[in-house]
């Protein structure tokens, strides 16, 4: 809420009876740059991560006008692995920082390091102060894979949910 006073250098007004308002609202809105990891066939016992490059990250970018926190979730009717469900150390993920764009989360509030993918109703909060400006609006989310011992052949997918939200501090 203001108010208006007018002063032309020498005399001033008396304050504008109605005090007038102003909204400006919260904008969340993240975009999924890189949609699809695709790790290829596997054996029991292989391991593959993102962290090279091949294949690629998960990427997001916040095309908001506020800093946000993001969830990740594993979001399926099936896991990943039918013989180890989520969570487990067999599918973990994690966030970093895109080329160029260091410094688009709060690095030491956010998940660096390789943690157990969640499954729905659960979820972790994977970035912290998620930034919206433009230079430093990206960031990436690493996925690792070990295929369990006693997995058994065949196709394998998992859908993974990203939720956007502004936290009021």
């Amino acid at each position: 809420n203001w108010t208006a006073l007018a002063f032309d250098g020498d005399n001033e007004s008396d304050y504008f009876d109605t005090p007038r308002s102003m909204n400006i609202s919260a904008l969340v809105d993240i975009a999924l740059l890189v949609t699809n990891i695709d790790f290829g066939s596997k054996n029991i016992g292989d391991t593959d991560d993102t962290d090279d490059g091949s294949p690629a990250p998960f990427s997001l970018r916040n095309n908001g006008n506020v800093e946000i926190e993001v969830n990740i979730t594993e979001n399926s009717t099936n896991s990943l692995f039918a013989s180890q469900q989520a969570p487990s150390v067999y599918y973990q993920f994690k966030a970093d920082n895109t080329s160029g764009e260091p410094g688009a989360f709060d690095w030491e509030n956010s998940v660096t390091v390789y943690t157990n993918v969640p499954r729905t109703p659960t979820n972790t909060t994977i970035f912290k102060k998620f930034n919206y400006t433009d230079t430093i609006d990206e960031a990436q989310i690493d996925i690792n894979i070990t295929v369990p011992p006693d997995e058994s052949q065949g196709y394998k997918e998992s859908t993974i949910e990203f939720i956007g939200y502004y936290q009021v501090l």
